[in-house]
């Protein structure tokens, strides 16, 4: 079931995944790739859904080329990401079909969802992660000497802009999440080119209530048996 939700000047589309023969059930808000969709959760939000668990799959405003939001991707920051799971948080707090409230992240959205985690930590129940995007502030830091930061650059094909990379120049990851105290499940391919496992096995270390699980030949993105494994140890 299609649901927009509003958020600043413009809206939030997800899917809703609604579990059959349930009037109350937890629910998973699933937060996409840089340059994903909610499209990429579609078999993982059904196989929550058979095990009686509901989803939100959504596209962050911004967030990819996909975005019907009308939201400019050089506009789009982490912050502004974390901006729209809170909208999508706040439509759903309360409803009376909603249980625990759970984040699903992958990659960069892995990120915004640790950092919002971090701040609804007494109304977040768990936190999943693939392959978090834990190393974004420090490969920004590495690409762009802060005075050479460009006004618009490409990343993926998706064009950016400056506050993408400003807004997270004097962000300390491993400072500012990692406190989350509720179970908190990892996953991370030992192939990945893109984000190194290190960055995985620091978060397993720092959380209190953590655990990693590694996945042999998987890179940045699982395969569909990747992901299978995962939405299995997830639910």
């Amino acid at each position: 079931m299609k649901v927009f939700i509003p958020c600043g000047k413009n809206s939030v589309e997800g899917e809703l995944y609604l579990p059959k023969g349930k009037e109350k059930f937890p629910l998973v808000l699933m937060c996409h790739a840089l340059g994903g969709s909610k499209a990429n959760f579609h078999l993982t939000a059904e196989a929550f859904c058979r095990a009686g668990i509901g989803a939100f799959a959504f596209d962050f405003r911004g967030g990819g080329n996909a975005d019907k939001s009308g939201f400019p991707t050089a506009q789009m920051t982490l912050f502004t990401e974390k901006e729209d799971l809170e909208c999508v948080f706040k439509h759903f707090q309360g409803q009376a079909f909603v249980g625990s409230v759970s984040l699903f992240g992958a990659s960069q959205g892995g990120m915004v969802a640790a950092m919002f985690a971090e701040e609804h930590a007494k109304e977040i129940s768990s936190l999943v992660l693939l392959y978090p995007g834990f190393c974004i502030a420090d490969h920004l830091r590495a690409k762009f000497p802060r005075e050479e930061i460009p006004e618009t650059f490409e990343l993926f094909q998706i064009k950016l802009g400056r506050d993408y990379v400003a807004s997270l120049y004097d962000y300390d990851t491993f400072r500012s999440v990692g406190k989350f105290p509720h179970p908190v499940l990892i996953f991370h391919g030992d192939k990945d080119p893109l984000v190194p496992l290190s960055y995985s096995q620091r978060a397993a270390e720092i959380y209190p209530n953590a655990k990693l699980l590694v996945l042999e030949g998987e890179g940045h993105g699982f395969t569909a048996r990747g992901n299978a494994f995962a939405a299995e140890k997830t639910i």
